[in-house]
């Protein structure tokens, strides 16, 4: 059916060329002008708050993707409050978290806006959230390696495509129906993006894999609307340190999150040497990594607390760097039993150092920390700091 006015598809009426130019005008003017506003908002000098111009053109695009539904406000709200989170005089924690929540919103608002989602539009929504989750700091970006885990995202999702649902089967000889995805396969094609580091570039290999395991098990005819979104959203909401998610997420589940003051010592023990510490009358933990031993298997001792010979052993503790993007895949270190590491840099290169905390034992006024003397000659065992009982 049509009219004057324009034609009736899918039961909405796309608006005359003229009308389409106008719209885009104003969107691009209004989009302009939110970028602008979010320029002059940013405040602080760390990657995720030089990014937010970047955030709010992505939000602005998905909330362009659903303008012919009802759910379009719902997505651009999120742009205001990203900046309004910018602007408050809070922590850092609480601002990255505010932004971040609003962006994640955002994106599960666009998702659950269409019962069908057009396969390119579900590839410009892969493709901008890999972005935003892998590509922050962008000083840190390799762009072929980040091309290459972008292309096999997009392969995941290509494996997920679905025809729509009810959609009628042409006649020979007219186009062919149009592909869908879901938000299930959305979140496949996210995940299977944020978990490979790319360092070294054999781990690209991993979204690829996972595409294909998908086509062979014809995982497409599962659909999983809520739980797609849920999935995404959570990714979302965590893009200021999605490094972490990637790579250190049993991190976010075991953290202490009980802030304890502690009493640096700062002291690197090659093996073979020994360390004498004076323990604070409230002392009750020892916190402890290593350096130059992601290498050595779990179990590895490598030194011990006297009095009470309290073995320090991989698995206890981890090396310091070992969660770094560039050293991740090689490390055969695993978060310690009770981390006690801080959190590093910021998006895909966020971190967690290997720093462990080590309970002393009851009573010693003064112990001392002997290295194993059979451990690499590089190896370190690093005493940090000495933790007082909460207050």
């Amino acid at each position: 059916m049509s009219d004057g006015g324009g034609s009736e598809v899918a039961g909405r009426t796309s608006p005359v060329a003229g009308e389409r130019f106008s719209e885009a005008v104003l969107w691009l003017a209004a989009t302009a002008l939110a970028v602008y506003a979010a320029a002059r908002a940013v405040r602080f000098d760390t990657p995720i708050d030089r990014a937010l111009p970047f955030v709010v053109v992505i939000i602005a695009a998905w909330a362009w993707c659903v303008r012919r539904t009802r759910w379009w406000p719902a997505v651009q709200l999120a742009i205001l409050i990203a900046i309004a989170f910018e602007m408050m005089p809070l922590s850092e924690a609480a601002r990255f978290a505010g932004i971040s929540l609003s962006v994640a919103a955002a994106f599960a608002a666009a998702l659950l806006a269409e019962p069908e989602i057009p396969f390119a539009r579900g590839a410009f929504d892969v493709a901008s959230v890999v972005v935003l989750l892998r590509w922050i700091p962008f000083g840190d970006v390799q762009l072929f390696r980040e091309l290459l885990v972008l292309a096999g995202a997009l392969l995941v999702l290509a494996a997920l495509r679905r025809a729509p649902a009810g959609a009628l089967r042409l006649r020979s000889g007219q186009a062919p129906a149009p592909y869908s995805v879901t938000p299930i396969g959305v979140a496949a094609a996210i995940i299977a993006a944020l978990l490979p580091p790319a360092i070294p570039l054999r781990t690209v290999a991993l979204p690829y894999a996972i595409a294909f395991l998908a086509w062979i098990v014809r995982a497409r005819r599962v659909r999983g609307d809520l739980l797609g979104t849920a999935l995404c959203a959570a990714v979302m909401a965590m893009f200021p340190w999605s490094g972490i998610v990637a790579r250190g997420l049993p991190f976010l589940l075991k953290q202490d999150r009980e802030e304890r003051p502690r009493e640096g010592i700062h002291a690197a023990l090659a093996p073979s040497e020994s360390f004498e510490i004076r323990l604070p009358p409230s002392a009750e933990s020892l916190i402890v990594s290593g350096a130059n031993v992601s290498r050595l298997p779990r179990g590895t001792t490598l030194g011990w607390i006297e009095p009470g010979h309290v073995a320090l052993k991989i698995g206890d503790l981890a090396d310091w760097g070992y969660m770094r993007r560039q050293h991740f895949f090689a490390s055969r270190n695993h978060l310690p039993r009770h981390p006690a590491g801080s959190l590093r840099d910021y998006g895909y290169s966020a971190w967690i150092d290997g720093a462990a905390r080590v309970r002393l034992p009851v009573g010693a006024g003064t112990i001392r920390v002997i290295t194993n003397p059979h451990l690499p000659p590089s190896a370190l065992l690093q005493i940090e700091a000495v933790e007082m009982r909460g207050r």
